[in-house]
């Protein structure tokens, strides 16, 4: 919760409402009520790109002044145009200083390790580490996925004190984290920068059309079971077919029911939240993209009728599937 409150800030203190970027992002203003409340990654993507877009500004309104938006795909060309990572990795670095930017990035080898690092201009703006949080997890997760592989880091460094969500970090980076660090950055394996970039100029199209939705999770990581649960759902939606109860999901796991769910419950989620998830990313998608009526998309995704499935997505949304259609979420 903590990174949808941050992010919003700036924006809302350029006079943008908070209840127009949660429109864009299709997430309900209730959700923020409590900050146990689990936003999926998919919203808290369109959410970040609602603020950029908004703002003309891809450090979201915190930097000594904007980046315009689609720098970062600027950014992520320019690397897809050399042979090897670290090549791409120094383009990346040009390119920011020539676009003006209040973030440097810089890089050092110490035997088998490489680091790094991120320096602002002025740090003041960035009150409370979410921007430097954020710079860091893009960029660890575009090497991830130059390299078609989860990366390890060695170890992350912050230049701020340790913060009320490093639990959040924690699993974001997966790695030891140190705080109130000269500067802020990783270290990673060096052998990861040498190797050449394993990608095809088809895939960084649809990498940079879905920016940031690729990076709100680790390119080539193992699958949690909430990934795998959710692959599965998803393709009973895409073949019309009913999704599984928590009996039949356990079978084709191999677990009990007991079992299934205990497991679910360690992640913070349930079956009924991915259900959910699923349910209204499809119904998104497809008001969106198709000119299906809200009666066969609310079959589709397995509602009897388009009453149910309108409050269903309402609840999920805080927007009604005619608003979806109408264009107010971005």
């Amino acid at each position: 919760m903590h990174h949808v409150l941050a992010s919003m800030r700036p924006a809302v203190a350029a006079g943008i409402k908070q209840s127009d970027l949660l429109a864009d992002a299709g997430i309900n203003p209730s959700q923020l009520k409590l900050a146990s409340n689990r936003i999926h990654t998919d919203q808290v993507a369109r959410l970040f790109a609602a603020a950029a877009s908004r703002l003309n500004d891809d450090l979201m309104g915190m930097g000594d002044r904007p980046l315009p938006s689609g720098a970062f795909q600027f950014a992520f060309e320019s690397v897809m145009r050399s042979s090897f990572v670290i090549e791409g990795l120094e383009r990346a670095a040009v390119f920011f200083r020539l676009a003006g930017a209040q973030v440097e990035m810089q890089n050092k080898s110490e035997g088998a390790m490489t680091w790094l690092g991120l320096h602002l201009n002025d740090p003041s703006r960035d009150v409370d580490g979410f921007m430097r949080e954020w710079l860091l997890v893009i960029w660890h997760r575009f090497l991830c996925w130059l390299n078609a592989q989860a990366l390890p880091l060695q170890q992350v460094k912050f230049a701020f004190a340790k913060p009320a969500h490093h639990g959040e970090l924690d699993i974001m980076f997966h790695c030891p984290i140190e705080y109130d660090s000269p500067q802020s950055g990783f270290w990673l394996p060096s052998d990861y920068l040498q190797r050449p970039i394993q990608r095809e100029q088809r895939e960084f199209e649809r990498f940079a059309a879905r920016f940031p939705m690729d990076v709100m999770t680790i390119p080539g990581g193992k699958l949690t079971l909430e990934s795998r649960i959710s692959r599965l759902l998803r393709d009973r939606l895409l073949a019309d077919e009913l999704l599984p109860d928590l009996a039949e999901l356990a079978d084709n796991f191999g677990q009990t029911k007991q079992q299934l769910y205990r497991a679910l419950k360690l992640e913070n989620t349930s079956l009924q939240t991915l259900k959910n998830d699923v349910r209204r990313e499809y119904a998104i998608r497809l008001l969106k993209n198709s000119d299906q009526s809200v009666d066969a998309i609310a079959e589709r995704c397995g509602f009897d009728e388009a009453r149910s499935f309108t409050r269903a997505f309402k609840d999920w949304t805080g927007l009604t599937p005619s608003a979806v259609r109408r264009g107010e979420l971005k």
